[in-house]
């Protein structure tokens, strides 16, 4: 089975990727506040450090991320944790 990569698991993104992952679905999980991917975690997902490390593990990627600033930002690479 494919291991399915989640990045953005805010309100809408993190009740997508719990319903994926009560599927069966093996997930690596990223977002910037690592708080959001707790129950994910604690549920057996990954947590990545970056959307770049979500990618590299999975074969699917979905993204659930506020609009196209966000977005451009997780393509190129510039999303990181907050710290």
């Amino acid at each position: 089975m494919e291991t399915v990569g989640f990045v953005g698991l805010g309100t809408i993104g993190g009740v997508v990727a719990r319903n994926i992952q009560k599927a069966g679905y093996a997930m690596v999980v990223f977002d910037i506040v690592p708080e959001a991917a707790r129950t994910l975690v604690e549920c057996g997902a990954r947590l990545a450090n970056s959307a770049a490390e979500v990618a590299r593990g999975s074969q699917v990627v979905f993204t659930s991320l506020p609009g196209p600033r966000e977005v451009e930002q997780v393509a190129l690479g510039a999303l990181r944790i907050r710290s």
